[in-house]
């Protein structure tokens, strides 16, 4: 864990506080137990959020890539088209390289605070 979170840490834990708030441009977009997040959180399980928003992207890629250009490949395979196959797989190509793009891990800077309202013990 880094140099920087790790401190933050402790000092919510003994400040006693019961969850911790995730920031991301002014906007909450998750929370965890400290002890959640000395374990390790798996920021892919949150549904807002930039992580979400590439999780959708991707999701979208794949269904296209899915539905639209696997399924030419396989037509134009069936009626053993093979010009109709070299353009299909060009195409494919093209378009995984689009999504690869789209999986690259990208830098997110976030805020960690203490919930609103909870208190020291």
């Amino acid at each position: 864990m880094g140099g920087v979170v790790k401190p933050q840490i402790e000092m919510m834990e003994r400040m006693n506080q019961p969850n911790l708030r995730f920031h991301y441009s002014s906007s909450v977009w998750g929370s965890s137990a400290p002890d959640e997040l000395a374990r390790g959180w798996n920021m892919a399980w949150l549904n807002t959020g930039p992580v979400a928003e590439q999780n959708e992207q991707i999701i979208a890629l794949i269904a296209e890539l899915q539905g639209k250009y696997v399924m030419a490949f396989r037509q134009a395979a069936g009626k053993q088209d093979i010009e109709a196959m070299r353009q299909t797989r060009a195409a494919l190509d093209k378009f995984e390289v689009k999504l690869i793009e789209a999986c690259r891990p990208i830098p997110i800077k976030f805020e960690i605070s203490p919930v609103a309202g909870a208190g020291l013990r």
